[in-house]
């Protein structure tokens, strides 16, 4: 069985530009493709060096550190487990290792996918391989999450290599296809479950291809049994097992504002000022939709798997499951996809003559620049100061047990605490509490997380403390910078002396107003 004849057009007749056609271009092509990789790779490691943050610790304390057999990653209901890496945890060991020894799966995943994502678009061309690899490369949406120990960069590496798979299943039913589909298939499931979008794209994308070309109604079920039997009854054990007792921590969130700010970093634009957020939003919408509609003109099947991938899955779902916490992550494997279908609307768009290389060229441009700044400031910023805010606290406290809190709860520093407390000045025993109104004693320190506009002093309600302002962090997260804080109890018990000025640069220096917080 095989596929009709793509449909020709204008765009495609015209010729591309003589480095991307000559006998010897494949070549020259995949030279500059392995130096972009190269980059890419050097790109996500400076950002892997940083510290673990919350969730990758949260993984390794929580759930690695409590299994016993491989089997036990799959008993502990949590969406903050991501299997493969939690396995991977186990089986380095829950000491205390540098952050890119527990990163080294994402990393290889990371940037596997810019190798793949070139791989992919080499069927449009040598142009548009290039342009595929420089996209993936380039994104500080996929760097952010090649450089964390977390499932997302895995899933979209996976999701690649059983796209791969199954383009070639489709058009020679090679039995090794067929395997290859169904084992990526099961990796990426239990990289992260958002990998499901990327299945049920497949699975449109499949039927349409079976079911239309067939001659027999067995010739259309056939190949989807020998496709989906295997996943659909994994997924099927998995949800029983796990997914139907799976536990979110419930956060507010507005779908409009996710749905722009994922739009937005999609092209690496920045996500602070709502008109910003509306301009990259309708461009993202309009390069989809423009890169889908080539597709349908050139490839009458595969333009249904990134309309499915792009708009109708992610639609389908949210409609659904009525998500109780929704974040930009949850989209990575879309962003994949999405630009894969950048890359080959560019490279049709480069046939129309100077005005369409020049659109080309300021695209490219304005894409790169965008998201190396967002790296730059990831690692200018860092992606978390706990270890050197736990560091200050013991430089400038006195006894031995220092007791330091937040006000939502204790879990994330008790977390940080233990994580850290190794490295730490010996002889000094942290202790995270939760501050409420039951505490006899206040604790020492209060350490916040993205704190905007933090107080040079704090008071809780129904409590006598009064809390001063004592350092300051800038740290990065995937839309922007946030501010990490640190207080001290202003009174005669507190045992720090000396208090070191803030550094004028900080964001909380001039202030003068008077925070008030609720104790719980």
């Amino acid at each position: 069985m095989s596929a009709p004849e793509p449909v020709a057009t204008d765009v495609i007749a015209d010729s591309q530009a003589q480095l991307f056609t000559a006998t010897t271009s494949s070549t020259i092509a995949w030279w500059i493709i392995g130096a972009i990789v190269a980059v890419a790779a050097a790109a996500r490691i400076w950002t892997a060096l940083d510290e673990l943050w919350l969730d990758e610790i949260w993984t390794l304390f929580v759930f690695a550190a409590k299994t016993r057999y491989p089997w036990d990653v799959f008993t502990y209901h949590h969406d903050n487990n991501h299997y493969l890496i939690t396995l991977w945890m186990y089986a380095v060991g829950t000491d205390w290792y540098s952050s890119l020894v527990y990163r080294m799966p994402s990393l290889v995943a990371g940037v596997g996918t810019v190798a793949l994502a070139a791989k992919v678009a080499s069927r449009w061309g040598n142009l548009a391989a290039c342009l595929a690899a420089t996209l993936t490369g380039a994104s500080h949406f996929l760097i952010f999450f090649a450089a964390q120990a977390r499932g997302y960069a895995l899933a979209g590496c996976f999701a690649l290599v059983a796209f791969l798979a199954l383009d070639r299943y489709l058009s020679t039913r090679s039995r090794g296809a067929n395997v290859l589909f169904v084992v990526a298939t099961l990796l990426g499931i239990v990289s992260h479950l958002t990998f499901i979008e990327f299945y049920f794209a497949a699975i449109i994308w499949s039927t349409v291809v079976c079911c239309g070309y067939a001659k027999s109604r067995w010739q259309a079920v056939a190949p989807l049994l020998a496709l989906h039997a295997v996943p659909l009854a994994f997924f099927a054990a998995l949800y029983l097992i796990d997914v139907r007792a799976l536990i979110s921590s419930p956060d507010p969130f507005v779908l409009s504002d996710v749905l722009a700010r994922t739009s937005t970093l999609a092209l690496g634009g920045p996500t602070g000022a709502p008109a910003t957020l509306l301009i990259f939003t309708i461009v993202t919408l309009a390069v989809g939709v423009g890169a889908i509609y080539l597709l349908s003109r050139e490839e009458p099947d595969l333009w249904i798997f990134f309309a499915a991938m792009t708009f109708f899955v992610p639609a389908v779902m949210l409609s659904v499951l009525h998500p109780v916490v929704l974040y930009e992550r949850f989209f990575y494997i879309n962003i994949v996809f999405y630009l894969l279908a950048a890359s080959f609307l560019l490279s049709r768009l480069w046939n129309f003559g100077f005005a369409g290389r020049s659109v080309v060229v300021l695209a490219l441009a304005g894409f790169v620049l965008g998201n190396v700044s967002h790296v730059v400031a990831v690692v200018r910023q860092g992606r978390s100061h706990h270890r050197e805010a736990l560091a200050y606290i013991a430089e400038h406290s006195a006894g031995p047990e220092i007791h330091i809190a937040d006000i939502e709860a204790n879990l994330r520093t008790q977390m940080y605490v233990s994580f850290y407390q190794p490295v730490l000045p010996a002889g000094r025993k942290y202790i995270a509490e939760k501050l409420t109104t039951e505490l006899a004693t206040a604790p020492e320190w209060l350490l916040f997380d993205e704190m905007p506009n933090p107080a040079p002093t704090l008071t809780l309600e129904n409590r006598p403390e009064t809390y001063r302002l004592s350092n300051v962090y800038s740290s990065a997260t995937l839309e922007g910078a946030t501010t990490m804080t640190v207080y001290h109890r202003d009174d005669a018990a507190a045992s720090e002396s000396v208090r070191p000025p803030i550094d004028p640069s900080k964001p909380a220096q001039g202030l003068d107003t008077h925070g008030a917080l609720p104790a719980k």
